[in-house]
């Protein structure tokens, strides 16, 4: 059985559900919401050629309400609800780890759903949390946040774990875990500073000859300190997860060089302004966005080949042949190896 990563169309957050060959099931991060910003709306009404008059009247608008024919002139795909997700693919199955990379509602929003439909076993947070007063004036769901807060808390059913970096135990070594980082420096550093993206989770994940990175929302500052712990002698990956939705302020070049991915994932809802997407592509065979390809389902071998569908790949040809030719591009390390056997 592959490793399979579910990189879920989320609009302007994080989910990703990893189905490991233990069959231990596991959700890292999660974002349920369906809205576009207004101004968006705006802007993609005005660059497919349409009517824009009133559009900016309501702040927000839920993709699922635009008109089908508009979201495929505007080349958008339909975002993912993830418990929908879950429901169709996973029913019924119990998620091992839930994995919160940082305390920012964009990477917990559907958290209070999720732990009120499945049994979540086990639960990853680092030391910082969101207080009260701070999600007062919040755009989310009450209730998410109260299930971070009460998930925190767990002594079992889930059990709540703040594992740092290196450290290990059976579990995650059987799934290939590894954590890259935060430090306990770094998770100190961030609440003194008031940044949570300075003690996000990075996270790797080894089968076999390949190596998977999830950058969850680490800042440059934050892998700066991880490709120092590491005397700059980051290994290659076969897919790397881009820190901070593709920013700018999570692209850190040299440890993205030593990675030097075939396959770079950009979960990103508007493409923001410090998009740092085309610096990725310099040091990856493929970078695609969940914008404009939807949700990616990437498998990875043993051998340390990948390859990918999407929602854009199963309606459309071009974006197949795409798929297709990263595969082969892939594989041809291996088959070179074992046509010279």
């Amino acid at each position: 059985m592959p490793l399979k990563l579910h990189f879920l169309n989320v609009g302007h957050g994080d989910c990703t559900i990893i189905e490991f060959p233990s069959d231990r099931l596991t959700v890292v991060d999660i974002n349920r919401s369906e809205d576009l910003v207004g101004e968006e709306v705006v802007e993609i009404a005005k660059g497919a050629g349409w009517d824009a008059t009133g559009v900016a009247a309501a702040s927000r608008w839920r993709l699922a309400d635009l008109p089908t024919d508009f979201i495929k002139a505007a080349g958008l795909m339909p975002l993912c609800d993830p418990l929908g997700y879950l429901d169709t693919y996973f029913p019924r199955r119990d998620i091992f780890r839930f994995v919160a990379t940082h305390p920012d509602m964009d990477h917990l929003s559907g958290l209070g759903g999720l732990l009120k439909t499945r049994n979540v076993l086990n639960f990853w947070h680092v030391a910082d949390g969101i207080a009260k007063e701070d999600f007062d004036e919040s755009r989310y769901d009450l209730a998410d946040w109260e299930g971070y807060e009460h998930a925190r808390e767990g002594i079992s059913s889930p059990k709540a774990v703040s594992p740092k970096r290196l450290e290990a135990n059976h579990y995650w070594k059987e799934d290939g875990m590894s954590i890259w980082s935060p430090s306990t420096d770094l998770e100190s550093l961030a609440e003194s500073t008031d940044d949570p993206n300075l003690a996000s989770y990075v996270l790797a994940l080894r089968y076999g000859k390949a190596l998977v990175v999830l950058g969850g929302d680490a800042n440059v500052s934050a892998w700066d300190d991880v490709y120092s712990h590491f005397g700059g002698e980051l290994p290659k990956a076969t897919v790397l997860k881009a820190s901070h939705h593709g920013r700018k302020s999570g692209y850190h070049q040299p440890s993205v060089e030593c990675l030097s991915p075939d396959l770079t994932i950009i979960s990103v809802g508007k493409k923001p302004p410090s998009d740092a997407s085309q610096l990725y592509a310099q040091y990856s065979d493929a970078a695609l966005s969940t914008r404009h390809h939807g949700s990616i389902v990437v498998t990875v071998h043993e051998q340390g080949n990948s390859s990918y569908e999407s929602d854009r790949t199963r309606h459309d040809d071009d974006a197949k042949g795409e798929a297709q030719l990263y595969a082969l591009k892939s594989a041809l390390p291996l088959i070179r190896q074992l046509t010279q056997a």
